[in-house]
C-alpha cells in the first residue's frame, strides 16, 4: 500500500467497511443461515 495516494487508502477502508456491515446485516437477518 506504500504506491497508493491517500484518497485510494481512505476509499479502500470505506470499501471494506460498507462490505463487513453488509455482511453482519445479512447474517443479522438470517439470510446466511448454512445450516439448515
Amino acid at each position: 500500500f506504500t504506491g497508493l495516494p491517500f484518497g485510494a487508502f481512505i476509499a479502500i477502508l470505506i470499501f471494506l467497511f460498507l462490505l463487513i456491515e453488509g455482511l453482519v446485516w445479512a447474517w443479522g437477518k438470517g439470510c446466511l443461515q448454512w445450516e439448515r
